[in-house]
């Protein structure tokens, strides 16, 4: 009997403790959804201005894990393409601006906080980023890696890469 209380007992007890706590981890999660959704929009706005300055953006196509924006400032100045790829930490997403004449006007990082910090987060930095201002899309592979942040500055590449091979299949192709 007392080898049954000394297991019982604290079963009941972590089980009733676990249930509390994931209650609670509930409770701030949907306290919090609607403000982390706030900022993530608000991040995206951002990134597409910093991609390809214009008033407003419409998504006029998803394809291939990638989401295309009509950016328009009156006229229709191009495009926004969301895209994304794998780094050495993890997802590297950037937004890629291509103006109407097919060229990339700007790439801006989206995410890429699970990069190494110092080495792969420099994807971030203007230094690399402005290697793809005002470039062609063959000229992508021309971009200068970050020393120490290859696999990083690769990913980048890719997702610059795929954006632009997204616009060509919905954008310029039709």
């Amino acid at each position: 009997m007392k080898n049954l209380k000394n297991i019982i007992l604290p079963t009941v007890i972590l089980t009733v403790i676990c249930a509390i706590l994931g209650l609670g981890l509930s409770y701030t999660n949907e306290i919090t959804k609607d403000i982390i959704a706030s900022q993530n929009a608000q991040k995206q706005q951002e990134a597409m201005k910093s991609a390809l300055p214009a008033f407003s953006y419409e998504q006029i196509a998803e394809t291939d894990g990638c989401v295309i924006y009509a950016a328009t400032q009156g006229d229709p100045v191009g495009y926004v393409v969301s895209s994304s790829a794998n780094g050495y930490g993890g997802k590297i997403e950037v937004m890629v601006g291509i103006d109407l004449g097919g060229q990339i006007y700007g790439v801006q990082i989206v995410s890429c906080d699970d990069e190494t910090a110092g080495i792969g987060q420099k994807v971030a930095d203007d230094g690399f980023k402005s290697g793809f201002n005002m470039i062609n899309a063959d000229d992508i592979e021309d971009v200068d890696t970050i020393t120490g942040a290859t696999i990083s500055s690769t990913a980048v590449k890719t997702a610059v890469e795929k954006a632009y091979e997204a616009y060509e299949s919905e954008v310029d192709g039709k």
